[in-house]
């Protein structure tokens, strides 16, 4: 008897029922009989999970001399059974050796310490470059709306509305934001399949994300936009056309 993966399962039992089928899995093996599927395994977040089966010790010929490990489900705190779990195990057979007991959460963190790593990285240049955009965006406006001052003062004396000239400044702030999105969101979508290594769980090219990242800039860019702009509408047209 034999259970195998769901991977297993698709791979060599497409569109069939695998329960039942029999599988060969060494030259020097019996035919076993497969009696379950269970769930895929993962053991990075990079690769797909793979093709696995799983005999009955006493059953496996091939891996006598090969060193187990064991999962042990727990309700309570798991590095407090420790010494419970030894006991039971020695209890069986007191030549067993116990080389190394860890958490699920641990095996899990020191797997995908690489991936985290990287995604820190990732999240700390993004996060200086949205304050880089907030930055320049401010920057650019503010010497936009300096140059600007004696036409502005111009417009204000000859009956522009404050409202007017806020709409005026934002709009060109916003103009500068759209450039700069739809050139991020070409270039996000051809580096695409860099960024693929570093997820799991989320396509590379999902449509929430680029829509949820897109909105968080758009906002910021609304933001340092308006700082400028507000000082555009209080220009005073008197102080403006002697400049």
């Amino acid at each position: 008897m034999i259970a195998i993966s769901d991977a297993m399962a698709r791979k060599f039992w497409p569109n069939q029922d695998a329960l039942g089928k029999r599988i060969k899995h060494a030259s020097t093996a019996p035919w076993v009989t497969v009696v379950g599927i269970v769930g895929d395994v993962r053991t990075d977040l990079v690769h797909q999970p793979r093709p696995a089966m799983y005999l009955p010790p006493y059953q496996d010929h091939t891996t006598r001399d090969v060193i187990a490990d064991w999962a042990v489900k727990t309700s309570g705190d798991p590095a407090a059974l420790g010494p419970a779990i030894r006991t039971a195990v020695w209890a069986i057979d007191p030549q067993l050796p116990i080389t190394r007991m860890q958490t699920l959460e641990r095996l899990r963190s020191a797997a995908t310490a690489q991936q985290q790593f990287n995604l820190l990285l990732v999240g700390v240049f993004a996060l200086v470059a949205l304050i880089l955009v907030a930055v320049g965006l401010y920057g650019v406006t503010s010497y936009a709306v300096a140059q600007r001052t004696r036409e502005l003062g111009i417009r204000l004396a000859l009956g522009a509305q404050p409202g007017d000239v806020l709409r005026a400044v934002l709009g060109h702030g916003a103009r500068l934001a759209a450039a700069g999105l739809a050139i991020g969101i070409v270039v996000s979508l051809a580096l695409s399949r860099v960024m693929a290594t570093l997820l799991f769980g989320v396509g590379a090219r999902d449509p929430m994300t680029f829509v949820g990242v897109g909105g968080l800039l758009a906002l910021v860019s609304v933001v340092a936009c308006y700082i400028p702009a507000r000082h555009a509408m209080r220009v005073d047209p008197v102080v403006a056309l002697r400049i």
